[in-house]
């Protein structure tokens, strides 16, 4: 399962509270969505050089604000420690796991002092676990969903900030907890 993976991407994977694994199977396409080829180029050096393979993108944007490629997320995987998920509810289990699969987010070992509630927070030790995603992951979400692809984390930290004072967060549990879509 980890062949695929570098190096970074799996101390990331084993970061956290280590209650959980996930991550995702992702493929580099271009911005319209078709295959990067694959070209060999001949690097000139001492004893007549050698070959490498690489990824060649020949689509044109107009400016830089915009990413040429994309990363395209073709499945994704999940994995609860059981000894760590007994005791924990089914809704507890699947909104973990959702909120790890939607947005770039790692839970803690140990919650910081005056953290806001989240169930990032399932795991970690000295933590009150909540019963299901709290007003800040809903926000956070929100937020993340409404922010242009490749949005720096500032700006997704900024736009979840702006979700909880405007209400966001709560607007959605509350949709949630009445079984109504997020979305009218």
């Amino acid at each position: 399962m980890f062949a695929s993976l570098k190096a970074f991407e799996i101390d990331r994977i084993f970061g956290g509270s280590g209650a959980a694994q996930v991550w995702h199977a992702t493929e580099i396409r271009g911005v319209d969505g078709r295959p990067i080829p694959i070209v060999e180029l001949n690097i000139p050096g001492p004893g007549g050089g050698r070959k490498i393979e690489t990824g060649y993108n020949a689509q044109y944007r107009g400016g830089r604000l915009v990413s040429t490629i994309r990363s395209d997320i073709n499945g994704t995987i999940v994995i609860f420690d059981r000894d760590r998920a007994n005791g924990k509810s089914v809704q507890q289990l699947a909104d973990y796991a959702t909120f790890r699969i939607l947005a770039p987010v790692q839970d803690l070992a140990v919650v910081p002092e005056k953290s806001v509630p989240s169930i990032l927070q399932l795991f970690s030790e000295g933590a009150d676990p909540p019963d299901g995603l709290t007003e800040f992951d809903w926000a956070y979400l929100s937020a993340y969903y409404k922010l242009d692809r490749g949005a720096k984390v500032s700006a997704i930290h900024d736009a979840a900030k702006q979700a909880m004072l405007d209400g966001t967060g709560a607007k959605l549990r509350e949709r949630a907890a009445a079984g109504q879509p997020a979305a009218p």
